[in-house]
């Protein structure tokens, strides 16, 4: 890492091997702030004068000769170019992929509804499809843009008592269309509980869960809504009457762009809606999970604290 051999280190002071470092008694202190748990960012220095990202975690113990100190390096410099990219990645995507898509959805809809001349039927329906196509892209765009914010921890929760009635009525309400299209009822029971979270994000998580429920639920079929209190924390559940969610994909489908079903579920959606849910449930300091729900289909469960 360094470009030295051993002889060339011996009695030297650590200090050569690290960049714009404090010096003496105080650096060896920063040096020791470091654990396995929490490593520190340091400026290596090279043989070559080379400046070297890297984190440092030491451990204190007793050797043979007496109190020593074991440095554990790791050069970070991969980790900080991927890091970077991923910034190139998400900055592009936001500037140089949704305004454009938006200016495709918005010729679409004037087209479709014949601002630029008259559209026949056949023409009109395949402009929807573009349409919608176009809305599923810009869709996946926010998702992937929300889910970057979520995890690097950009994102400040307001948390304050909220009813579990106000989240249970914003995804109730937020999913009457695709109820109706379906004919789909929905039941909620929340026994007057009180959850300390961030009203608008917990509403986007029970949002997500139910209209998977819609989703992957027979035509005629019954969502139950219902939230219990488990101690210091409020369990909220979401059952649906659809195919359920293997015991083998339980945890993948949390994770970005994984589907229970990839052949079934591809047309659906991209894989990044349960994967937002786990990361605003993790920053509510709760828990995500799914199982079967009773008579079948699948229950999707979160809990939070209890206000």
């Amino acid at each position: 890492l360094f470009g030295y051999q051993n002889e060339e280190l011996n009695e030297q002071s650590i200090e050569k091997l690290f960049a714009k470092s404090a010096k003496g008694e105080s650096f060896i202190a920063k040096l020791k702030s470091g654990t396995g748990s929490h490593p520190i960012a340091l400026e290596a220095l090279s043989s070559e004068q080379e400046i070297i990202a890297v984190e440092v975690a030491t451990t204190d113990f007793e050797g043979p000769d007496g109190a020593r100190i074991l440095a554990t390096i790791i050069d970070v410099t991969e980790r900080y170019k991927l890091e970077a990219l991923k910034r190139d990645f998400y900055a592009m995507v936001s500037h140089d992929i949704r305004t454009p898509l938006t200016t495709i959805s918005g010729v679409l809809q004037m087209s479709r509804r014949g601002r630029y001349g008259p559209v026949s039927e056949e023409l009109a329906n395949r402009l929807q499809m573009a349409e919608d196509n176009t809305q599923r892209l810009l869709e996946m765009v926010g998702k992937l843009l929300d889910l970057d914010k979520l995890e690097d921890g950009t994102i400040e929760l307001k948390l304050e008592p909220v009813p579990v009635a106000t989240i249970v009525g914003g995804a109730i309400n937020s999913t009457v269309t695709q109820r109706e299209e379906k004919g789909i009822s929905i039941s909620g029971r929340d026994h007057g509980l009180v959850v300390t979270c961030d009203g608008h994000y917990l509403t986007q998580v029970l949002t997500n869960l139910v209209a998977n429920a819609i989703r992957y639920s027979p035509a005629g079929g019954a969502i139950a809504i219902t939230a219990e209190e488990l101690d210091d924390w409020v369990l909220v559940t979401v059952s649906d009457q659809g195919p359920g969610v293997p015991e083998s994909s339980r945890a993948a489908i949390f994770e970005r762009f994984k589907q229970s079903d990839a052949a079934r579920d591809q047309k659906s959606g991209f894989g990044l809606g349960l994967s937002i849910c786990k990361s605003i449930v993790t920053l509510h300091g709760g828990q995500i999970g799914v199982d079967t729900a009773p008579g079948g289909g699948a229950r999707f469960w979160f809990k939070v604290a209890k206000a």
